[in-house]
């Protein structure tokens, strides 16, 4: 290039003040995630306590950490947006935390949305040090470096330590200390050596209330763990809750570096699994993988898209998928069992029925019944004229007795049967059981050498029963259905007479 044609002069690069107010108003969109930006700058300087004070007497919002502080070199770097020592490889000096942190924008900013006017006040090797951010000194100024800050520094003991951050002239009208507690329980860091304390005065008292994880008491817990291919180790841990845990803290959440990152709960595809929504209101979970760090949303209220988020999706979906499966396996097993005892009872139930059925008086009743309406119908039969009373009689007696064999028959049965399988059969006419055949079997099969009814609970007409609680009068009425085959020997006037009988004895036992 010839130098001599051109002329020759210098472009200073800055930042307008103008772009940090719209970073400000669009990264951090409500009051608890920017406060959860400051106690986020406390955590990861190894503070222990944290502690939040509304002072709605005031109208003022304090935030104070016990953590390392800031010297002359730490708040020079404070003040510049974008200035940060948080790379990927640092570690708190104290309890060697990998900070959540690292851009050096979003305590700044944090603190643009709050309030208006800000004292920080911050303390190390020996060392007080005082200074102001006045958002009216930003609107003023065009770029970032034309705002300067004075600090005030003074001697104080040498064991003090930690930041206060007085903020007042809010930008926020109202603040809601219940939601802020609650959002804080979810996604703030915790471990055994960091605290989150919530102060509130307000009329003249003063509160103080512990954040503390939510806790839920849990029927299941399922904990999974891995060494995924891209951002290494994982962990996972869910709970499946006795109650509907409350909307806002159901699903997944996902940790990073102690703190949870989304800022809805991710469902990582449940709803398209079988049954998806069965189990989705009393699932809690929390899924930690550190090697998420790099991508991290700036707002660090989400995932960028890329394929490393993709591999942890897909682990957490498998695990999800795992876990409803086991709990659908885990029900089908608790209904059929609870569907087994409601079969043992309608079994006494109809036991019962039997019973009352071969007492002399009810079995001659029904012996006169059957007579009755077989010579009826041979009288009355047109196309075959049955002249010889006699003999209907005869035949008519026969069939009468074939009913009355019953009882005899079942008891010629059980004398039959082995001395194992009576102890299994003592005191029981007819023995209900269920099987586990398949939707194409037969739903049930009356065993006659042992007096023994076996219902298919794979078939569909059994599943439907069960799924709308019918199945103890679907049980009965197969049960006594079979019965009657066993007492009529294939005779549809005895079948007709027995079945409706038996009913009846139903009927009149409730």
């Amino acid at each position: 290039m010839d130098n001599n044609r051109y002329k020759v002069w210098e472009v200073r690069g800055d930042f307008a003040t103008k772009g940090i107010k719209k970073m400000a108003r669009r990264t951090f969109q409500d009051l608890s995630s920017n406060i959860e930006e400051i106690i986020a700058n406390a955590y990861d300087e190894d503070a222990k306590l944290v502690k939040i004070i509304i002072d709605y007497d005031n109208k003022c919002l304090n935030v104070i950490d016990d953590g390392n502080g800031m010297d002359e070199k730490s708040l020079a770097s404070y003040v510049i947006y974008g200035e940060s020592n948080k790379t990927s490889a640092y570690k708190s000096p104290l309890f060697q935390r990998t900070p959540i942190g690292e851009y050096g924008i979003g305590g700044k900013l944090a603190i643009t949305n709050l309030c208006n006017e800000c004292r920080i006040v911050t303390h190390k090797n020996g060392k007080e040090h005082i200074f102001f951010m006045n958002k009216e000194q930003l609107n003023k100024a065009k770029y970032v470096s034309d705002i300067k800050s004075k600090v005030y520094t003074s001697d104080c003991d040498n064991n003090i330590h930690g930041t206060t951050i007085y903020m007042k002239n809010l930008c926020y009208k109202k603040i809601d200390s219940e939601r802020l507690i609650e959002r804080f329980s979810l996604r703030m860091p915790k471990s055994v050596n960091f605290k989150i304390i919530v102060s509130i005065i307000e009329n003249k008292n003063k509160r103080d209330i512990e954040v503390k994880e939510p806790l839920f008491d849990y029927a299941e817990k399922f904990d999974f763990e891995s060494n995924l291919k891209t951002i290494g180790k994982v962990s996972l841990v869910i709970y499946y809750t006795k109650e509907p845990v409350p909307a806002k803290k159901q699903g997944i959440w996902t940790k990073v570096n102690g703190r949870i990152v989304n800022e809805k709960q991710n469902w990582f595809g449940i709803e398209n699994f079988t049954s998806g929504h069965r189990y989705k209101y009393r699932l809690y979970g929390i899924g930690e993988a550190d090697g998420l760090k790099d991508y991290i949303t700036f707002s660090k209220n989400d995932f960028v898209s890329c394929p490393e988020y993709k591999e942890y999706y897909e682990y957490i979906s498998k695990c999800l998928a795992d876990v409803q499966k086991y709990l659908l396996k885990r029900d089908e097993d608790v209904k059929k069992e609870r569907d087994r005892e409601l079969i043992k009872d309608v079994e006494k139930r109809v036991n019962n029925i039997v019973s009352k059925l071969d007492d002399p008086l009810i079995m001659g009743n029904l012996e006169a019944k059957i007579k009755k309406e077989f010579t009826k119908n041979i009288e009355e039969a047109p196309d075959n004229p049955f002249s010889d009373f006699d003999k209907v009689e005869e035949e008519a007696n026969k069939i009468a007795s074939i009913v009355n064999r019953g009882k005899d028959k079942r008891e010629r049965r059980n004398q039959s049967i082995s001395k194992s399988e009576k102890m299994t059969y003592s005191g029981r006419n007819y023995i209900i059981d269920t099987v586990d055949l398949s939707e194409t079997g037969n739903l049930v099969e009356f065993i006659q050498e042992k007096s023994l009814i076996e219902i298919n609970e794979k078939h569909k007409l059994f599943l439907k029963a069960s799924k709308n609680e019918y199945l103890d009068n679907f049980v009965m009425i197969l049960a006594l259905t079979e019965i009657s085959n066993d007492y009529s020997e294939g005779n549809l006037i005895i079948f007709n007479n027995v079945f409706n009988q038996l009913l009846k004895i139903a009927a009149d036992q409730k």
